[in-house]
């Protein structure tokens, strides 16, 4: 498996408000999910994520399995990440 190395990191916020930029803070979670993503697919790696209030598995080769049939009522409920080949 390839190391994944970070190469940019957000700057600090000078005011006293963590989330008064919030834009910014969405364009960083948004950017750094979609490299993950497309990292885990160049290395063969299935990723879950929730859509529509259930559970999916997504493998490598675009094929999305319904991992947790009922809806979830708190997008925490489902176990940590797995490693998969």
């Amino acid at each position: 498996m390839k190391e994944v190395v970070i190469s940019k990191r957000a700057k600090a916020s000078n005011g006293k408000d963590p989330l008064e930029n919030f834009s910014l803070l969405s364009f960083h979670a948004n950017n750094s999910s979609t490299l993950a993503k497309r990292q885990a697919k160049e290395n063969g790696i299935a990723i879950t994520i929730i859509k529509n209030n259930k559970i999916y598995k997504i493998l490598p080769s675009g094929r999305k399995i319904e991992i947790y049939k009922n809806e979830t009522k708190d997008k925490n409920s489902f176990e940590p990440i797995k490693v998969a080949r």
